[in-house]
């Protein structure tokens, strides 16, 4: 290696010495790659990049915490940590109370999500799980706003439409938003049970559905200021809620 080949033919005996000429080679350019786990163990927790990543086109939060590692997200969009159960969320360090609001947040506004699995004093005794999600800083000034609509099926039709504002100046930032959503629920319920008595035993059977339908407005509107990057405040009034046209369980008994 960084010589030419010498080939040549020698007779019986003493060869002498055989020099080979050096073999330059002039490169135009090296790339090297590498690629970049999508999730890291830090002080925290496990932290998942988003920005730059496959994950930022997952859709709303919602979907994407069901692409993190730990992290399960139901049919009904409850959340749950691995082997730690429910956790408390947490946006920019805003505790969410409503987990709606993970409709409302685009994956492609999300910078990382940290999943913490041992909280520290910071949080109540009681909570065996955080999840924190930061958001990209937002740039430039003015207004700027999104339109979503999702749609599924299952059994029934499903559907959501949300529209969201922002108007932003300095640090502050003034938003709102409204969705519409009607949503179908529908679950099949099984049961078997034995009685044993003395002399007999009573094998008994239930089944059962449950049908349910909920549909309406939800609207937000609130402000964040950021002092700095550490540092920010904000309030957020949510109005109007999504009402239940019916909800019907149906039970079949035998004995």
């Amino acid at each position: 290696m960084g010589y030419h080949t010498a080939v040549d033919t020698y007779n019986t005996g003493k060869i002498g010495s055989i020099t080979l000429k050096e073999a330059t080679m002039n490169l135009q350019k090296v790339i090297v790659k590498a690629v970049r786990p999508k999730t890291k163990l830090t002080r925290e927790g496990f932290q998942t990049q988003v920005q730059g990543t496959i994950l930022s086109d997952a859709g709303m939060v919602a979907d994407l915490l069901k692409q993190v590692p730990r992290v399960r997200v139901d049919k009904d969009g409850n959340c749950s940590v691995f082997g730690k159960g429910t956790p408390e969320i947490y946006v920019n360090g805003r505790k969410l109370t409503d987990k709606n609001e993970l409709q409302t947040i685009s994956s492609k506004d999300v910078k990382n999500v940290t999943v913490i699995t041992t909280p520290g004093a910071q949080y109540d005794a009681q909570v065996n799980s955080v999840i924190r999600i930061t958001t990209i800083k937002k740039q430039g000034y003015g207004w700027s706003g999104n339109f979503q609509a999702k749609y599924g099926f299952a059994m029934k039709n499903t559907w959501q439409e949300q529209a969201n504002l922002n108007y932003r100046v300095g640090g502050l930032d003034v938003f709102g938003g409204l969705m519409w959503s009607d949503s179908y629920f529908y679950d099949k319920l099984g049961l078997d049970e034995y009685i044993n008595g003395n002399q007999h035993q009573i094998y008994q059977k239930s089944v059962g559905r449950i049908d349910a339908r909920n549909y309406g407005p939800d609207a937000n509107l609130g402000f964040n200021y950021e002092f700095n990057e550490n540092h920010t405040i904000g309030l957020k009034y949510k109005f109007g809620s999504g009402y239940t046209k019916y909800f019907t369980v149906r039970q079949n008994y035998s004995i």
